[in-house]
């Protein structure tokens, strides 16, 4: 059975992917690091699921507030991890490779039929590679985004990825083409203001907004763009 099958959508973190990687099926951007873009991705759609929350304070603690699986072997992997690692800094999670999902979420679009798959060769000096096989996701995506971006209302899943791409600091390398009119401080801007105006909602909207902006407290302390 394929990974994605018997389920509806992508989780944040296979968006994330998308975003973050070219048609050709390298990173997006020299030096993006990617793989902490998507531990904070996969983080989140734990939170999304109600399974963990983090702190609301400059120090972002996350912890797991119900240990049930998920029933998605990603995700309840990730989350065992954060078991292990129950309280710790949103800053020191996002650094750490156990909770890296690089490989398998790659593994997963490359099964959906969204990506393929190019193995890493010489012991991993040449990194696998993921060339677009099926662009109506990523182009979905995109347009989501956009409206959200220009006017529309963002979702909380939206304000997670949006906030990924700034923490990381390639939001205009990767909406630019989407927004060619629109430099990356006012792209930024505008992903602020839709921070701001999201309404206060249940638990779960708040401990994805809570994550959203610890992503971006990470980047800009560094801990996302020098790991």
């Amino acid at each position: 059975m394929s990974a994605t099958e018997g389920r509806t959508g992508l989780l944040i973190c296979e968006e994330v992917f998308l975003l973050l990687t070219t048609d050709a099926g390298v990173r997006e951007g020299f030096g993006t690091q990617r793989g902490i873009g998507l531990t904070a991705a996969v983080i989140a759609d734990l939170a999304a699921l109600g399974r963990v929350t983090a702190e609301e304070d400059k120090e972002h603690r996350v912890h797991v507030t119900d240990p049930t699986p998920t029933g998605d072997a990603l995700l309840d992997e990730t989350l065992a991890r954060l078991g292990q690692r129950d309280g710790d800094k949103f800053a020191q999670l996002v650094r750490d490779r156990k909770l890296n999902p690089e490989a398998a979420v790659g593994k997963r679009l490359a099964e959906a039929g969204i990506l393929g798959l190019q193995d890493a060769r010489l012991g991993g000096l040449v990194p696998a590679k993921h060339p677009t096989l099926d662009p109506a996701p990523e182009q979905d995506l995109r347009a989501r985004l956009r409206t959200a971006l220009t006017g529309g209302a963002a979702t909380d899943r939206d304000l997670s990825i949006l906030s990924i791409l700034v923490g990381l600091g390639v939001h205009k390398t990767v909406l630019g083409p989407d927004l060619p009119e629109v430099s990356a401080r006012e792209l930024r801007d505008r992903i602020s203001e839709l921070g701001a105006a999201s309404p206060a909602g249940d638990a779960v909207a708040s401990a994805i907004r809570t994550i959203s902006v610890a992503v971006a407290a990470a980047g800009a302390m560094g801990a996302i763009g020098s790991n």
